[in-house]
């Protein structure tokens, strides 16, 4: 919802926090006209000697300033079902006699009814709001014909128009203000409501993203122990292999089991905390990943240069690991040689760079890079690619992609991929 500063937006906003809020509103508000209404009608009496029903006004600023404190003292009376209802409709019973016992329609103070109009169409249901509406112009048009019926030998002509100007600028502002404001709050609602579906719906997506990363994940970890498994069994031969090396397979089996064990309760782990974020050194982030691909694929290591002078702290949560793990896997699968990671800092950013050559025959793929597509094993960018783009980004990272052909080989082809973070130096950590 954007921010407006207008006072509909913000009373609108105050309705939608909640009875109480709008409870306390409406009687701070009631509090503040029944004193002034006070000083001017003792103003009016000093000045004019024109008020004669003092004993009514004292009974009646008493009864609505007892339930008043009664109401604020009563926090259930607050939160109970259609109080703002029964709020409003205090405040036009009080407007009303005010209204009848000073003046009738020649008091201008009859205009509150507009702002009780505003009030109701901001805060009740449009049928109510247009049921306020219907009895302040009661109210106003009752009065203002026993005022001509009375007095009307007493008037001029002149008055006699002003009143009925009066009553039909009332009548036009109290109909276009029920309408005009009823329409645009429940524009608002229902715009409101559809942002609510929008960050739920938006919620579920990141919380899927965040699970689909981990398992892509999960994938390239599995694949190495559960091939390995697979090769055991298939050169299992119980007439020709020996105690000792069935030892040996056993223990290997058992490690390469242990290991995907491991990977899923990792995944189990990671799906429950995925949007924890948190501050973490450089450093630590660039040992773990040395420290996972030297304990998942030893055969298979990434060449890591730390060009960092001093470590920096990133804002990043598990699933950044998985995500760059991700990428580097790719280009681990797609490489003809040794893959280069350097991790670089730079104007408050972290760079990392993934760097490795491919085959030429594969360059076409890169042109559908970071979209949702099918995964191609010769180069290993699918929904991996994907989502590891889409966590980062969520980041506030950004990745790209360069690809540059090699004058050295016709064959294969030159790719960088880079991920950039923003990073604060060591000495401005910010703690959880």
């Amino acid at each position: 919802m954007p921010t407006k500063s207008n006072t509909l937006f913000n009373l609108w906003q105050l309705s939608d926090t909640g009875p109480k809020s709008t409870i306390r509103f409406l009687i701070y508000l009631r509090l503040l006209v029944t004193v002034l209404t006070l000083i001017a009608i003792v103003c009016w009496e000093y000045s004019m000697q024109a008020v004669n029903y003092w004993r009514i006004f004292t009974l009646l600023f008493i009864t609505v300033f007892t339930w008043t404190i009664f109401v604020l003292a009563k926090p259930t009376l607050q939160t109970t079902r259609n109080a703002q209802t029964r709020e409003i409709v205090v405040d036009l019973i009080w407007t009303s006699i005010v209204v009848i016992l000073a003046g009738g329609t020649s008091n201008p103070f009859i205009y509150y009814f507009l702002v009780l109009i505003a009030l109701a169409a901001m805060l009740l249901s449009r049928p109510q709001a247009w049921a306020v509406c219907s009895i302040s112009i009661l109210i106003y048009s009752v009065l203002l014909a026993l005022d001509v019926s009375v007095h009307f030998q007493h008037m001029d002509a002149g008055f006699r128009l002003h009143l009925i100007g009066m009553w039909l600028n009332y009548l036009a502002s109290a109909l276009i203000i029920c309408f005009f404001v009823s329409s645009l709050v429940n524009a608002l609602r229902k715009q409101n409501l559809q942002i609510q579906h929008i960050r739920e719906k938006n919620m579920k997506d990141e919380q899927l993203i965040g699970l689909a990363t981990v398992s892509a994940s999960a994938v390239h970890n599995l694949a190495t122990p559960l091939s390995t498994l697979r090769m055991l069994i298939d050169e299992f031969n119980p007439q020709n292999i020996h105690i000792h090396e069935l030892i040996d397979d056993i223990d290997l089996m058992k490690k390469q089991i242990s290991r995907c064990q491991n990977t899923i309760e990792q995944l189990s782990v990671l799906a429950q905390k995925n949007d924890e974020v948190e501050w973490r050194n450089s450093l630590t982030l660039i040992n773990e990943i040395r420290e996972h691909y030297a304990l998942n694929t030893p055969e298979k290591i990434p060449t890591i240069k730390n060009n960092i002078s001093e470590p920096v702290h990133i804002e990043i949560n598990d699933l950044f690991d998985y995500a760059v793990i991700n990428l580097i896997n790719n280009a681990i699968e797609a490489a003809i040689s040794d893959v280069l990671i350097q991790f670089t800092s730079t104007n408050n950013m972290l760079i990392i760079s993934i760097k490795n050559y491919c085959d030429t025959a594969n360059k076409i793929i890169l042109e559908k890079w970071g979209k949702p597509l099918q995964s191609q094993k010769t180069l290993g960018l699918g929904i991996g690619s994907f989502l590891a783009n889409s966590t980062i980004e969520r980041l506030s990272g950004t990745v790209e992609i360069e690809t540059r052909e090699t004058q050295e080989n016709k064959e294969s082809f030159f790719v960088c991929v880079t991920i950039k973070l923003p990073c604060k130096p060591f000495d401005n950590k910010v703690k959880n």
